[in-house]
């Protein structure tokens, strides 16, 4: 392990995005030796939910590298951890390091969906991982 944790604001914005459901997604980085929120978008920044899960998915493919995000899809909250196979080893190591006790500090996770590639991360993917099951 690497001690790479959350950082309390971190943890806080995702409470916030859990309660508040205002909040579409969070995309986190790591950096140095801690996960940071990168980006945050509102759900009234989008005309609805297949928009910003869309959204979603191209703010976290489009820097080419590790990321781990949480979105809201059909009043469930998925937990992404996109490692695509053009990532630096450095990064896949450390974001496969940080992804369980990550993924523990998150309370409240309705499903979790790991993806190297587009045909594991897309939006039918998402919507499929967090369609009711009843």
């Amino acid at each position: 392990m690497l001690g790479i944790a959350a950082t309390e604001e971190c943890l806080n914005k995702y409470e916030e995005f859990k309660l508040a459901k205002k909040i579409a997604y969070l995309t986190f980085i790591i950096s140095k030796s801690e996960i940071k929120v990168e980006k945050e978008s509102a759900k009234s920044d989008h005309e609805n939910e297949e928009a910003w899960v869309k959204a979603f998915i191209n703010e976290v493919k489009s820097t080419g590298d590790a990321r781990f995000g949480v979105v809201d899809s059909n009043g469930k909250i998925c937990m992404v951890s996109w490692v695509p196979d053009t990532a630096k080893a450095q990064n896949k190591m450390k974001y496969a390091s940080a992804k369980e006790p990550f993924i523990q500090s998150l309370q409240g996770l309705s499903t979790k969906l790991q993806a190297t590639d587009d045909s594991e991360f897309n939006y039918e993917a998402v919507v499929e991982s967090t369609k009711s099951k009843v």
